[in-house]
């Protein structure tokens, strides 16, 4: 280390451990004109950088993660409820990895909307997977309406919640003959 005042080299005088041992606090003296001066040394934490679709790469912020899932949940208590939950997986997913694609971020986003809110999710979807007209939207929400048409069950309904009038159409067309029977002839 150099001294601040004439650059030449600096000696320790005295080394001790600050915040319970996470950094290094160091007094040093000057070598020429015995100046002396305190240095702290801390752990840098590594922080993941972001690989955009162009190449760029840059210092992945939280912020950002937030303030999109904040666009896409605007006004919608549902999404807006859950936005939180979501950046805070997403951000701790980033934070586990050196480097991650911004594709990457954005799925993780759009998986935990399309829980959360349909919405909301198309919003996202619009911007993250740059959906450029009505067509791209349409398929967009085809795919999703098949997902949910997969796992929506068929629900009977009870007879006790029916009316009169359709109580008998429901239970009439139950106890119909399924099979071709030849009608009765008198």
């Amino acid at each position: 280390m150099n001294c601040p005042l004439c650059e030449a080299k600096s000696r320790v005088v005295e080394s001790r451990p600050t915040d319970a041992g996470a950094g290094v606090r160091r007094r040093r003296e000057c070598e020429s004109c015995e100046h002396r001066f305190t240095t702290f040394e801390r752990r840098e934490d590594a922080v993941p950088t972001v690989c955009k679709r162009d190449g760029r790469r840059q210092i992945f912020d939280p912020a950002k993660v937030r303030a999109g899932l904040e666009r896409a949940a605007h006004k919608r208590q549902r999404a807006a409820a859950a936005t939180e939950a979501i950046a805070a997986g997403v951000i701790a997913e980033a934070t586990r990895q050196r480097e991650i694609s911004s594709r990457r971020i954005g799925e993780l986003c759009l998986d935990g909307l399309r829980d959360a809110d349909r919405i909301a999710y198309l919003r996202y979807a619009s911007v993250h997977k740059q959906l450029a007209d009505l067509d791209a939207i349409r398929a967009e929400l085809s795919e999703f309406d098949l997902e949910v048409v997969a796992a929506t069950p068929v629900v009977e309904p009870r007879r006790d919640e029916l009316t009169e009038p359709a109580k008998s159409a429901v239970f009439a067309t139950a106890a119909a003959p399924t099979a071709r029977t030849p009608a009765p002839t008198f």
